[in-house]
């Protein structure tokens, strides 16, 4: 007998998605098992539809015929990436723990090969976890790949190469995205962020094209657990969309920790060699590596589910065209995730699959809302790198002539112009030498161990994105202080805390964090902002001390102020 659930009160909310009186197989099929689909599912099935769920078997690297149960961010992103993120992070804790009187004898020694094989097992528990979940929500689970054959079955092809068809009131695509490769001579070559996870033999030189977070967390797994790391990205800056101060501060530090950093930079051959792989810039420059890893973006994932069958519209860039309720053009298909290339952030894609499973099946009509949806970029990596003491003074002078031009100031400046600007400007004296190194001159910096780079953390808008849409003026509040901790291990690492204020209203705006747990502490300050707090609420709030939390609520006076024309004023 068909099932009926709660029929939203707005007219016309599902269109016509079948006849109410077909005895369809089930209320939902649900293609794709990652973070949205589960979620989906187990939602619908809790609300007393009648839901399965396909996905391809599990691999630790995904393919066109390979997959598993959590998807993207449990077995080849998030997840992953942070259990290496936290062995990188282990090089600086050994290091800081002298100071804190712990003594070492002998060498200490890493083993890349046991830490991926505890790592594919920890995500192949995970695999189980999921499949668990779905089996006590009673959702039936089919592995194999699905394709939609029309607007009511979908058919699953097994393992074995047998088929089978399903008829389904509701059909919801949740099939993600995968990494991509860049369209250069010898991109067989490299590698994506699902086999840099994965890899065999650990790579002792890399490079990493992209400016994004994925590259800089993996620029951070690699160089914290020793490799010599060469970032390319075309922006100025890494983090591009990120708040600008905070980008810069991440810049200073990653080049002032061993990663080379190469602005405005593209890689455009990449050719197997005797020593592994050469990877020349658009710049004729060419860099050695064993192993060259591609963060530059991902694709939805479409191909091959039958799309075209019933019409589903897709947009430039492959992505499924959805509604603000993420139905398709097509009445009987829903999308979410980043087959929608909307905000594709695991949290973002449980909270759309959330919204469908109550508008679809509670009877309330819910959109997923994503203001003031906060995020973070992991990584740690090497120490901070210090000047050749050989560096004569003419090569200093055109080190600060260089940065002065790279930093949009005089182009013709005289060097005690050079150096007034440098000491207004508070200038990372690191981050110059390594730019005009590297770009102009190329040599070789030397580097001792007594630093580690902290994560950046963000929620709300950036100090950009908040005077393009702001019509008051805001009150920008930043503070940069030392962490406890490295008042005694010695170790020369800032921690920058920032927050956005309108003027009018008191609202604050965004805020940012760069510093150790930064996610753990934007996290409680996203609450703050969903729900509308003003700058007196933060500063009525008692800090916990001592934290390095507390700062937030304890920024009394603003930096500066900006008016809706970016004019700044100190206040």
């Amino acid at each position: 007998m068909p099932r009926t659930f709660p029929q939203p009160q707005q007219e016309d909310l599902h269109g016509d998605n079948g006849p109410g009186a077909v005895d369809y197989e089930y209320d939902l099929f649900v293609i794709g098992a990652g973070s949205g689909g589960v979620r989906a599912s187990r939602t619908a099935a809790g609300f007393g539809a009648k839901v399965a769920i396909c996905e391809l078997p599990f691999s630790p690297i995904s393919t066109e015929v390979t997959g598993g149960l959590g998807g993207t961010c449990v077995l080849r992103g998030c997840v992953p990436k942070k259990i290496l993120m936290y062995a990188s992070a282990f090089s600086a804790e050994f290091q800081d723990s002298k100071e804190f009187g712990w003594n070492k004898n002998g060498d200490i020694t890493f083993d890349w090969k046991h830490l991926i094989a505890n790592k594919t097992k920890e995500i192949s528990r995970l695999n189980g976890v999921y499949k668990k979940l779905l089996s006590g929500s009673k959702v039936d689970i089919y592995e194999g790949a699905a394709k939609i054959i029309d607007l009511h079955t979908v058919e699953v092809q097994e393992i074995g190469g047998n088929s089978k068809r399903y008829s389904t009131k509701r059909i919801l695509v949740a099939t993600g995205s995968r990494a991509v490769l860049l369209d250069i001579p010898g991109k067989e070559l490299a590698i994506t962020s699902d086999e840099g996870l994965s890899l065999e033999e650990f790579p002792k030189r890399v490079v990493i094209v992209g400016g994004g977070y994925i590259a800089v967390e993996f620029a951070g797994i690699y160089g914290g657990m020793g490799a010599d790391v060469n970032v390319f990205y075309r922006k100025p800056y890494p983090l591009a969309g990120f708040d600008e101060e905070m980008s810069t501060h991440v810049a200073n530090n990653l080049e002032g920790r061993g990663i080379k950093c190469h602005p405005h930079t593209n890689i455009v051959k990449l050719e197997k060699v005797a020593g592994g792989i050469k990877a020349t810039s658009n710049t004729g420059e060419e860099y050695e590596a064993d192993a060259v890893m591609f963060a530059v973006g991902r694709k939805p994932t479409t191909k091959n589910i039958g799309l075209e069958n019933v019409g589903v519209e897709l947009s430039a860039t492959g992505a499924i065209k959805v509604d603000e309720y993420s139905r398709t053009n097509v009445p009987s298909i829903w999308a979410i995730g980043d087959v929608t290339n909307r905000m594709n952030l695991t949290p973002v894609a449980i909270m759309e699959a959330m919204c469908f499973a109550k508008t679809e099946f509670a009877g309330n009509p819910t959109k997923p809302d994503y203001v003031n949806i906060a995020s973070a970029v992991f990584w740690w990596v090497l120490p901070p790198m210090h000047l050749d003491k050989e560096v004569t003074a003419f090569r200093f002078v055109m080190i600060v002539r260089y940065s002065m031009c790279a930093l949009n100031f005089l182009e013709h400046a005289t060097v005690d112009q050079c150096m007034l600007l440098l000491l207004l400007k508070n200038v990372n004296l690191y981050h110059i030498s390594v730019i005009f190194h590297k770009l102009t001159l190329g040599r070789k910096l030397t580097c001792d161990v007594s630093g580690s780079q902290p994560p950046l953390s963000v929620v709300g808008l950036t100090e950009e994105q908040a005077i393009k849409r702001v019509k008051n003026d805001i009150l920008v509040y930043v503070s940069s202080f030392n962490p406890m901790k490295n008042t005694i291990s010695g170790r020369n690492e800032k921690s920058v805390m920032k927050i956005i204020v309108d003027v009018k209203t008191d609202k604050v705006l965004g805020a940012a964090v760069l510093g150790p747990d930064a996610a753990e502490i934007i996290q409680g300050v996203a609450i703050a902002l969903k729900s509308g707090a003003t700058k007196a609420q933060f500063d009525d709030t008692v800090g916990i001390h001592p934290t390095a939390a507390e700062e937030l609520v304890t920024m009394r006076t603003a930096t500066r102020r900006v008016t809706p024309k970016g004019e700044v004023f100190k206040v």
